[in-house]
């Protein structure tokens, strides 16, 4: 997976160092030493194929996956356009990466680890079932569930997706299945208020016979930390997943949104993703949960959040707490704010599901939803801009190829400058 490099002169973000960095990080703290290691291993045809099409496959794995370029290892060292580059390792790390997520699935799935995280690259939840775009070849989360249901005897998975970028790929193979729920929480605009790649709004619940098993979490505005995120967990979807009954969850994890992120513009912070891990294993039978790495483009950045969610995962071990560990789950020093947007934007989730789960409906969670409402910390900074246009899709989105997928819409993304590093609210 380090293989599959840009060229030295690119501009592009999604680089080697990214899972290197992760590796110094946990290794320096202690973490790895903690961890049983899995073995990686190349996902099998049949794994691909029931997320991917055999085309799709095929172009991957010849070169041809870049729309309009062919790659020639004779003429070729690396192949760049927009958001894709390919070199002569990067099917072998794409595939690499897929099955080693569906191996970490599968190990919780079977009870062989409590929980796992695969530290993969590339990532891939912008892939489509067709197409390959946003740094994205193989979607590894999604074939991950898929061999959980298939090979691990799940019949409940959620993939909770918290990379700021919306999982436009996972939403399109996933939409009409209901067995696996897929939730995004991301930066959401079109138009003129543009945030790569343009889809996820709350109405996409779900195709026929699978309505509810989709869920967008749309923040409209940059800026959204650690209060609006765990206010979206708390006040809505742990509800959701609570009646899903989910026997296993993969978190795709992108840590884009965090504070210090040259791409997202959001102020998520190491303890922030810590606090949603700590949530998502509380409401998973068993406490089982994969974490599966997606984007994060600030590798120092990315490596301490990693090392926040291993931590977490070891402290949890089991599903709760140990008295006997000696790591425990961060927490914050003082109670994160919430932004003004955050409540509207969390109504209109819910009016959108409310026809897929009946405890929506419901008086008890009506009441629980409002007094949410009315202990939050509501921020009143005012920022220079509220617009999704700074900290948009950045130098690693440009140009980049029209969506394809059911909700692709035929958007492009549109380059723009990277955000300035936004003050931590804590």
């Amino acid at each position: 997976m380090l293989l599959h490099a840009p060229a030295l002169e690119s501009r592009q973000l999604e680089l080697p160092g990214r899972v290197s960095q992760i590796r110094r990080t946990v290794l320096s703290e202690g973490l790895a030493q903690r961890c049983r290691r899995l073995d990686s291993r190349p996902a099998t045809e049949q794994e691909v194929l029931r997320c991917h099409s055999d085309v799709h496959m095929r172009n991957v794995a010849l070169g041809t996956a870049i729309p309009d370029l062919a790659w020639d290892s004779e003429q070729h060292d690396v192949l760049e356009k927009g958001d894709l580059y390919y070199n002569a390792h990067t099917s072998s790390a794409a595939i690499l990466a897929a099955g080693s997520a569906s191996e970490a699935a599968l190990a919780v799935s079977r009870g062989e680890v409590d929980a796992a995280l695969a530290v993969v690259r590339p990532p891939g939840h912008h892939a489509t079932c067709s197409q390959a775009m946003g740094f994205c070849y193989y979607n590894s989360a999604a074939i991950a569930a898929r061999a959980a249901v298939a090979d691990g005897g799940m019949r409940r998975v959620v993939v909770l997706d918290w990379d700021v970028h919306h999982g436009n790929g996972t939403q399109d193979i996933l939409y009409d299945d209901p067995n696996i729920m897929y939730i995004s929480l991301h930066r959401y605009g079109t138009a003129g208020n543009y945030f790569y790649p343009g889809t996820g709004d709350a109405t996409e619940v779900g195709a026929e016979g699978a309505e509810g098993r989709n869920l967008n979490v749309p923040w409209t505005e940059k800026g959204v930390g650690n209060g609006d995120y765990l206010a979206a967990f708390d006040w809505v979807i742990l509800p959701i997943i609570r009646e899903f009954a989910p026997q296993l969850i993969i978190v795709a994890a992108g840590f884009d949104a965090a504070q210090g992120d040259p791409l997202g513009g959001c102020r998520v912070t190491p303890t922030g993703y810590a606090q949603m891990t700590k949530r998502l294993i509380e409401v998973s039978e068993g406490g089982r949960i994969c974490v599966v790495l997606e984007g994060g483009y600030s590798q120092i950045v990315t490596a301490e959040c990693v090392a926040s969610v291993l931590k977490t995962l070891l402290a949890m071990k089991g599903g709760a707490p140990q008295a006997s560990n000696s790591l425990s789950v961060p927490e914050f020093r003082s109670t994160p704010t919430v932004k003004i947007s955050t409540e509207s934007i969390l109504r209109g989730v819910v009016e959108s599901q409310k026809p897929h789960w009946d405890l929506l409906r419901g008086e008890s969670f009506e009441a629980s939803f409002e007094a949410h409402v009315a202990s939050a910390v509501v921020e009143r900074v005012q920022t220079r801009s509220n617009s999704n246009s700074a900290g948009g899709a950045g130098a690693g989105f440009p140009n980049a190829p029209p969506l394809r997928g059911r909700k692709g819409g035929g958007k492009k993304a549109r380059p723009q400058q990277a955000p300035a590093q936004q003050e931590e609210d804590l």
